[in-house]
C-alpha cells in the first residue's frame, strides 16, 4: 500500500492519480470522508494555548497614507527606475555641455 502523498508523486507507479485528474479528485474526496471531523483540541488544550499565545488575531498596524505612498518609491523596481533617471540626466547634461 502506498502513502497518502504517494499518488501525487510523479514516481507513483501503482496509480494513475495525478494532480488535477479525476482519480486524484476521487482519492482526495475519499480521504476527506475517512477523516473524523470531531478531532480537534480539547477545551483544556485550547485554554492553555490561548493563555500562552493569545488570540488568533492580526495586529492592527495601520500606517499613515503618506508613509504607504513614500514606501512605494523604495521598492526594488522603482529604485532601478530612479537610477536609470539619474544616469539619463547625467548623460543628457554631459551631451548638452559638449555642444
Amino acid at each position: 500500500m502506498c502513502s497518502e502523498l504517494c499518488h501525487f508523486s510523479p514516481l507513483c507507479t501503482h496509480s494513475m492519480a495525478t494532480p488535477g485528474s479525476q482519480a486524484s479528485a476521487e482519492l482526495m474526496s475519499a480521504q476527506a470522508v475517512e477523516m473524523p471531523s470531531s478531532d480537534g483540541l480539547s477545551s483544556a488544550e485550547a485554554a492553555s494555548r490561548l493563555a500562552t499565545y493569545g488570540r488568533n488575531e492580526l495586529l492592527d498596524e495601520a500606517k499613515p497614507a503618506w508613509r504607504l505612498y513614500a514606501e512605494q518609491f523604495v521598492e526594488p523596481m522603482p529604485l532601478v527606475i530612479w537610477v536609470a533617471i539619474v544616469i539619463e540626466l547625467a548623460l543628457a547634461i554631459q551631451y548638452a555641455s559638449r555642444r
